[in-house]
This record gives C-alpha cells, structure tokens and sequence, in this order.
C-alpha cells in the first residue's frame, strides 16, 4: 500500500455504532467481532499508519444523511489505533 500510495480506509467505528444502538439483525456477529477481533483490527491499523500507509476516514453506514456525529466517533477511533490527534484529523481532509 505504501509503494503504490494506496489509502487504507478502516472503517472502523460502524462495529461500534452497531453494539452500541443493537440494530444489527445479525447482532451476534457484531458481539463477536467486538469482543475478540476490535483490538485486533486496532492493532493492524495502528501498524499499517507506522509503516506508512495512508489512512482516510469513511463510514459505511450509507445515505446521504449521515450524522456528522458518527464521522466524529471515526476521527476518536483512529486515535485508539494510533493516530495522533492531528493525523486523525489530516485523515478526514
């Protein structure tokens, strides 16, 4: 991804979004996800950023009405993956 300037997009806030309104209707693979694989996925995007990797903020939550909110929760995710503050924020630009 660094060779050829690939940007990784984590998306990795929609897991949370889910357990935290439970409006998942396969919920029980969101629990699962959330309780052994997060930390896990943290960890690789904290290490792709260290190595180079471009990182940018997105949401796969669809529609054109998204609440600007959740891309907040987005920006603090990549914080606990890593990201500096301002590199968050430089994701989102």
């Amino acid at each position: 991804m660094v060779e050829h300037g690939t940007y990784l997009v984590p998306t990795i806030y929609i897991g949370d979004y889910y357990a935290e309104t439970q409006k998942l209707r396969a919920q029980d693979k969101n629990d699962d996800y959330s309780r052994n694989y997060r930390d896990k996925f943290l960890t690789m995007v904290g290490k792709a950023h260290k190595a180079g990797v471009k990182i940018a903020v997105g949401l796969d939550l669809g529609g054109y009405n998204i609440d600007p909110k959740l891309f907040v929760k987005e920006f603090a995710v990549l914080i606990e993956a890593g990201l500096t503050p301002m590199e968050a924020i430089k994701a989102g630009h």
